[in-house]
C-alpha cells in the first residue's frame, strides 16, 4: 500500500534537490544524459506521482554532485595523454 504525502510534503522530505531539467543546467548536460544516467543507475532520480497523473522528477543536490565528480573524474582518466602515461608506466616496469 502506498503513502499518500503531498507535494509540498515530499519536496520536504528531500531536502535540497533540483528538477531534473534544472540539474542538467547545473552540469552543463543535457536532461537526456541525466535521464540516461538515472537508467543505469549512476544517479538517482526520486519520482512524485500526483493524483492528477503527473510525474515529478527531482534529483537531491548531494547525489548530483556526487555524480558530477565521478564524471570528471571518469573523463580525466579516459584522456589519450593519461592513456600514454599509463601505458609508459607498465612498460617501463
Amino acid at each position: 500500500m502506498k503513502r499518500q504525502v503531498t507535494l509540498k510534503q515530499w519536496r520536504q522530505e528531500l531536502g535540497e534537490a533540483l528538477s531534473l531539467a534544472d540539474a542538467a543546467k547545473v552540469v552543463g548536460r543535457q536532461p537526456v544524459d541525466l535521464a540516461r544516467a538515472a537508467a543505469a543507475r549512476q544517479l538517482r532520480v526520486h519520482r512524485f506521482l500526483a493524483a492528477d497523473g503527473k510525474a515529478y522528477f527531482m534529483v537531491r543536490v548531494e547525489e548530483l554532485l556526487d555524480y558530477q565528480r565521478r564524471c570528471s573524474q571518469a573523463g580525466r582518466l579516459m584522456t589519450p595523454e593519461g592513456m600514454r602515461r599509463a601505458f609508459a608506466r607498465m612498460v617501463a616496469a
